[in-house]
């Protein structure tokens, strides 16, 4: 009996490892993107007019999927989510990993919109809206899930690479049904986190978009580096799992991408996202601080300011996506 425990224990690890998609690809120089629109999307921003498809009812904004003038299916989100899930896809995305390609929209008209639920908030009478997020439609692998625990990916410099994205970006909200196998715009198969819209604020109280917090923690945010892994103060769930195992030579590896984005480069993807002149001046400044920080652990190993905190129990470490669930855009 426990010969053969052994074996299918054996056989779900060769099957978990033999997925076929990968979860980083080389998206080129960072200093050379252009964070105005989403890094690698060859399709581009949307194009009015637009036509209205349906509403979606799921999560926790009110969202339309719509078709613009070019025949492309999005997915339109208003409410508090918009500017930081916008910006951070584009970060995620110019690191390399996958994200939906994620527009601001300050204004529009949608033609012939009917029978609104949450989204009549946000459309008038006669379609209008403004301040809305277009995610371009992400094509979904079926029966395909993914999670930090994921066995071909455990102990990868990719997956501490994310790691570090969302500790870098504070994306409080990681949950299962935000993880999914999708089909990139060059055809493969690549792991995602199709969510961002927590993000720029402080996980100790799940705020997000606030400059102010997100630039108050920075000074002690890395805590530094011991026994050759790096140590970051990051509250959010799966905080147990999001923390764990990054190795100071994966903060290396991560580093020579991230230190080619420049402050200016940050203000760019911040004002096309939607951010004021004011956010966008203490958002980039904080974020660049923050990749200071983390550059200077990986070029000594070490250091950082090491401060004492409370770490709350937030999640379980399971992170197992089989939820049944689509992954929300």
């Amino acid at each position: 009996m426990l010969a053969l425990r052994s074996s299918v224990l054996c056989f779900v690890f060769f099957v978990l490892s033999l997925s076929g998609a990968t979860l980083w690809r080389d998206a080129g120089p960072v200093s050379g993107i252009n964070l105005a629109v989403a890094p690698w999307d060859s399709g581009g921003p949307p194009r009015s007019p637009f036509e209205f498809v349906k509403e979606e009812k799921g999560g926790t904004s009110p969202k339309v999927i719509v078709k613009d003038a070019a025949g492309a299916t999005w997915y339109v989100k208003f409410g508090f989510e918009v500017r930081p899930e916008t910006f951070s896809s584009r970060i995620v995305r110019a690191a390399g990993y996958y994200s939906p390609p994620s527009y601001f929209v300050p204004d529009g008209k949608i033609e012939h919109v009917s029978r609104l639920g949450r989204a009549h908030s946000q459309i008038d009478a006669n379609g209008h809206f403004s301040n809305a997020r277009f995610a371009r439609k992400m094509d979904l692998v079926d029966g395909e899930s993914w999670s930090l625990d994921n066995a071909d990916l455990k102990g990868s410099r990719e997956l501490s690479g994310l790691k570090l994205l969302i500790m870098l970006l504070a994306n409080w909200d990681i949950k299962a049904p935000n993880f999914a196998v999708v089909k990139s715009e060059k055809g493969d198969e690549m792991y995602a986190i199709t969510d961002w819209g927590q993000t720029l604020g402080v996980p100790d109280d799940k705020s997000h978009w606030l400059c102010d917090k997100y630039r108050s923690q920075t000074p002690y945010w890395v805590e530094g580096a011991e026994g050759g892994f790096v140590n970051i103060a990051y509250n959010g769930k799966l905080h147990d799992v999001v923390t764990n195992n990054v190795r100071t030579e994966d903060l290396k590896w991560f580093m020579t991408r991230m230190s080619g984005l420049t402050e200016a480069q940050l203000r760019q993807g911040l004002k096309s996202s939607g951010a004021t002149d004011e956010e966008s001046a203490c958002f980039a400044s904080a974020i660049s601080e923050r990749l200071a920080a983390l550059r200077a652990v990986a070029e000594s190993g070490g250091g950082g300011v090491r401060t004492r905190r409370e770490v709350r129990k937030t999640t379980t470490t399971n992170t197992n996506t089989n939820s049944g669930e689509r992954p929300p855009q």
